[in-house]
Order: structure tokens, then C-alpha cells, then sequence
């Protein structure tokens, strides 16, 4: 019988999906302690570049709530809704803080056999992770969750948080477009 739950599996393999992600974009990556999970960070990514003469910052980190689900998302207006713990969507929204905030959403199949794939030619992660900025959201008058709209747009790849980045480097948010 496995240690971890299908649960704690998906949870460790977002956070494996971005180390790889931001390992391969330059960059550090480490996970978050408890006590950083207690202000809804489970990862911390690391930059240090400089970006041009537009951008002041050029050593900062990003934190990142990072999310994982086998659920299938529904499809609507090239956005996937999230329901999202309202407790993580007041943290990400919070403009008293710095804007350097993500939420990462790993979609993985239904069928577990189908998210990790390894051969001797090639290691593959089944479906995507997608990223989205919520500084400045719109409160909300739920009691325990808040759906958000993540554009099919927003995968998270090397070149996106390389992008990510930038735009925190010229100290510019990720505000939510509703």
C-alpha cells in the first residue's frame, strides 16, 4: 500500500512540475515551510537577473500557492474554472503585501497510471499547470470558496515564468481580469 495519498501525490508532483519549469527558465525554487503555508505560500521562486534599464528589480522572489487536481476543468470562454479556498483566493487577491504572487494549478488525468510516464528516452507529465495573478480581485461574498477563470493561455512553461518575471522585475501585478 503506497505512503501517500492520491491527494499527497498530486501535491508532490506540482511541486516536482515547478521545479523542472523554473529550473529550466534560470531559476531557483524551493519549497515553502510550514510556517509559509500557514500565509498560503507552498514554493518560492528565486530571480536574479537583471532585465534592462525598464526593470529596477533584478533579484526578488515570486511566492506561489500552488494547486493540483484530477477534476476536469470546465471549459468556458478559453478560461478553466477553479474553486479555490477562500482563505488562498483573500491571500493571492491582497494588495497590503508585495504583488509577487502566483497561483499554479496542475490539471492531471483522471486515471493515475497516466501522470508520470518513464522510460529510458524520455520522462512525460501527463496534461498542464496553469498559472494566474490575483492582486487586486474583486472581494468576494462566498463563505468558503471562490471560483476563478484561468485563461487556456496561461501554461506555465519556462518562457511564461520567464515572462512572469519580467513584469515583477518593472514592479508590475498580475491583476485578475474577471
Amino acid at each position: 500500500m503506497p505512503v501517500l495519498s492520491d491527494n499527497n501525490i498530486t501535491a508532490e508532483l506540482s511541486y516536482a512540475c515547478l521545479h523542472a519549469i523554473a529550473a529550466k527558465a534560470g531559476m531557483s525554487c524551493k519549497a515553502g515551510d510550514r510556517h509559509d503555508d500557514g500565509a498560503g505560500v507552498d514554493a518560492e521562486i528565486r530571480v536574479r537577473e537583471d532585465f534592462g534599464d525598464a526593470s529596477p528589480l533584478n533579484s526578488f522572489t515570486i511566492d506561489v500557492q500552488l494547486k493540483s487536481t484530477i477534476q476536469q476543468p470546465t471549459l468556458t470562454n478559453n478560461r478553466y474554472s477553479y474553486a479555490l479556498e477562500l482563505k488562498n483566493y483573500n491571500e493571492l487577491r491582497d494588495t497590503t503585501c508585495s504583488p509577487l504572487k502566483l497561483l499554479v494549478v496542475l490539471f492531471l488525468p483522471a486515471d493515475h497510471t497516466q501522470w508520470l510516464e518513464i522510460t529510458a528516452d524520455q520522462l512525460i507529465a501527463r496534461r498542464c499547470a496553469y498559472w494566474l495573478g490575483l492582486h487586486d480581485a474583486p472581494e468576494s461574498t462566498n463563505q468558503t470558496s471562490q471560483t476563478v477563470y484561468i485563461p487556456t493561455a496561461n501554461i506555465l512553461s519556462p518562457d511564461s515564468l520567464r515572462t512572469i518575471a519580467e513584469t515583477f522585475s518593472r514592479q508590475e501585478t498580475l491583476n485578475y481580469a474577471v
